[in-house]
């Protein structure tokens, strides 16, 4: 086995050299078996008590899991990939690892670039001959992915079982002071006064994101991104609900103000080359009650709507004909119900009408 990474290393230099030994590599390497590469790759708007929960379930599954920075291995999404001389430096959980990512992003900003000054991180379960050896190098199974050129198997089985993953929340905002910032601001939302609001905060977030390469002809690697990847889809959904920030309470919408026959959206070329929409489509009114979002949310993000003040994972949509004569709607936990005397089930949040325009 040693000397076939030996030859498959020194088929893999010639390229350094240039194209022109293409030809003789792939003669070299003809008779290596190829892997079949499969990506899982999934996101969702969270937070760091989601972080947690994701670190607890792997934790209970996989105890032996190191975690580490994608610096060592890689320069992408990340500029910078870290010199071969500098340290490993292992985390005990996900969490630790993202706590120390975010201390990064504070202390050196340009750490990365400019656009990514937070490391990704790499989790991974080692061989058990790794694990047996303590030695960091072979923990994180050195410092280069496999050749994505060819393919090789081998390369993907000494890889082994990882996945990657990106936190991208930059924590909560108060929208009534975050005028300019398109993903929190109540202006373009509503007609009410930032100022008619109480307190509350809105997650400020893109997707954070799950990331697996394995081979499907490596069963133990495909059931270990899988089962990694089940547990990262155990800490969101898409199930939620529309909340009122001002009373708190499920919005309630009346359908002759947000049922509307809208013309499709250009994108943002299309508006810049003066295009417009020829068709139209029709604006379905949600019950605010069960509703689902496009994006999968963070549970624990969710369970913020019902704290004081409460801490919302996101906004909804806006009404159809622009903003809305209420207050911008939020995105909350789909409401637990109890069973009535009639047998009906009982929201256990009150409801407020909220007007359209």
């Amino acid at each position: 086995m040693n000397r076939r990474r030996q030859h498959i290393g020194e088929a893999l230099r010639l390229l350094d050299k240039g194209l022109q030994h293409l030809d003789e590599v792939q003669m070299l390497l003809r008779d290596e078996p190829r892997a079949r590469v499969r990506r899982l790759r999934s996101g969702a708007f969270i937070n760091l008590d989601d972080v947690a929960a994701y670190s607890d379930l792997l934790w209970r599954e996989f105890p032996d899991l190191v975690y580490f920075f994608a610096n060592y291995k890689s320069g992408t999404p990340t500029p910078d990939k870290f010199a071969t001389n500098v340290p490993v430096r292992l985390f005990s959980s996900l969490k630790e690892a993202v706590k120390a990512a975010l201390v990064v992003e504070v202390e050196r900003p340009a750490y990365n670039g400019p656009n990514f000054n937070r490391p990704d991180i790499f989790v991974r379960w080692p061989w058990p001959e790794e694990l047996a050896s303590g030695d960091p190098e072979r923990l994180i199974a050195g410092r280069e992915f496999p050749d994505d050129a060819f393919d090789l198997a081998l390369q993907y089985r000494d890889v082994g079982r990882w996945f990657s993953f990106h936190f991208r929340s930059r924590g909560y905002s108060d929208p009534r002071a975050s005028k300019g910032n398109p993903r929190l601001d109540l202006d373009s939302r509503s007609r009410m006064a930032p100022d008619s609001y109480p307190d509350f905060e809105v997650l400020d977030t893109v997707e954070s994101e799950f990331f697996a390469l394995y081979d499907h002809n490596d069963a133990e690697t495909m059931a270990f991104a899988k089962r990694a990847h089940a547990l990262w889809r155990r800490i969101s959904t898409k199930n939620v609900a529309l909340y009122d920030p001002v009373t708190r309470g499920i919005a309630e919408l009346d359908p002759d103000d947000w049922t509307r026959s809208l013309p499709m959206e250009p994108g943002p070329l299309s508006r810049a080359l003066g295009f417009r929409p020829r068709f139209t489509r029709d604006m379905p009114v949600p019950n605010p009650e069960k509703w689902t979002h496009r994006r999968s949310i963070g549970k624990q993000a969710l369970a913020g709507a019902l704290e004081t003040p409460p801490r919302y994972a996101a906004f909804a949509f806006t009404p159809a004909d622009g903003k809305s004569q209420g207050p911008a709607l939020m995105i909350g936990p789909r409401p637990k119900a109890r069973r009535g005397k009639s047998g009906s089930n009982t929201p256990l949040t009150n409801t407020t009408r909220i007007p359209a325009g």
